[in-house]
């Protein structure tokens, strides 16, 4: 049975420089600070559709309705996790992809229990209203104020807030990030200006992230598998160095290549050589005689031997087609979460030839926590 809480008293919102917003209530649960810290608990790495069942339907109704690739990744006796994903921009030869996710924890029967929502950079001129508060409203509308109708007046209220604070801020004088905090009867959303990297401040057009915690959040408990497509980086390494890479380290990453260009950049389990993302970038294109050149010639002589055998050639036909093609594509493979950020070049050549990168990624990565 899904928990509910008495509507909690609202209060203002404070406008101090780097800390949350003032709150009163009564007591709410914590963020978890270990929720991977716990022993296998029937760890489940195989991506499938999402299920019907729940608050997550609703969630995830609306996002793919928006747009979004939703699935779920990972699983085990006690929660569930589910990525959803848009691109809006399509990246050229040298960008960038637009990425904006949401990342989700739900108990096994589909009730929310957090929810991470990632947005791209935005650039605004100064005076303006920064685009990152109107495209985080509306991820919320297409998802939680869905569910949740009743939170929508009291988070706009917030996002608004951290609107009219940067463009009053000198983009040259760097600053301390802002957040606010709303707690409502159903949850508590938290949206955060994320620091530039490398520093613990931001300039006047910072990305904004929200993190959403539930009474039904549990520490300990989350899922952390990926024993269905991922081997280790050690393994993986002397596939890789066939091919001309070079693996450092006793963990053998990251992989590089200075004949391609290229890195292997893995995310891994607790610092170990446990792989739960690995991405890298990958020629393609077609030749004078309309053929697209072997991944042995990208350095993978033996395939993507950071792949299991269970599901590696089903990614790497997925991947071909990207590379012959030069379209995207973001969804399930042979029970593999898998997004390929394809773009071709703008011109064919008088002999039909014309190039495609592809940037791959396997494997979804766990979910954000908020950080300070």
């Amino acid at each position: 049975m899904r928990l509910r809480r008495p509507l909690l008293v609202a209060v203002a919102l404070l406008l101090a420089t780097g800390c949350s917003t003032e709150v009163s209530g009564d007591p709410w649960p914590a963020v978890p600070i270990a929720p991977y810290d716990h022993l296998p608990l029937d760890e489940d790495s195989v991506a499938r559709p999402v299920s019907g069942d729940g608050d997550i339907a609703v969630v995830a109704g609306g996002l793919a309705a928006a747009g979004f690739t939703c699935a779920q990744v990972r699983a085990n006796d006690v929660a569930v996790q589910v990525r959803c994903q848009l691109r809006t921009s399509s990246a050229d030869l040298a960008g960038e992809p637009d990425l904006t996710t949401v990342d989700v924890v739900t108990t096994p029967d589909g009730d929310l229990q957090f929810v991470h929502v990632g947005l791209p950079e935005q650039t605004f001129s100064p005076g303006t209203r920064p685009p990152s508060a109107d495209l985080l409203l509306g991820v919320l509308d297409s998802s939680l104020f869905a569910l949740w109708p009743g939170d929508a007046d009291d988070v706009r209220g917030a996002l608004d807030e951290l609107a009219a604070y940067s463009p009053g801020w000198d983009p040259g004088d760097p600053r301390q990030p802002q957040r606010r905090t709303v707690r409502t009867g159903t949850a508590e959303y938290v949206v955060a200006e994320i620091a530039d990297v490398g520093t613990t401040t931001v300039d006047g057009d910072p990305a904004l992230e929200l993190f959403v915690t539930t009474p039904l959040t549990d520490d300990r408990s989350w899922p952390y598998g990926s024993d269905h497509y991922a081997r280790t980086t050690v393994e993986a390494a002397p596939g890789l160095e066939a091919g001309g890479f070079d693996c450092y380290g006793p963990m053998e990453s990251p992989c590089t290549r200075p004949a391609g260009n290229q890195q292997i950049d893995y995310r891994t389990f607790r610092n170990n050589d446990r792989v739960l993302t690995a991405s890298v970038g990958i020629g393609g294109g077609v030749d004078s005689l309309g053929v697209t050149p072997p991944l042995s010639a990208w350095g993978f002589p033996q395939g993507l031997s950071f792949l299991t055998d269970e599901v590696r050639p089903a990614v790497e036909a997925r991947l071909d087609e990207a590379r012959h093609t030069g379209e995207p594509f973001t969804g399930i493979v042979a029970g593999t979460w898998l997004d390929l950020d394809a773009s071709r070049s703008p011109v064919t050549l008088p002999d039909g030839t014309y190039a495609v990168r592809v940037e791959l990624t396997v494997g979804a990565p766990l979910v954000p926590l908020p950080t300070g």
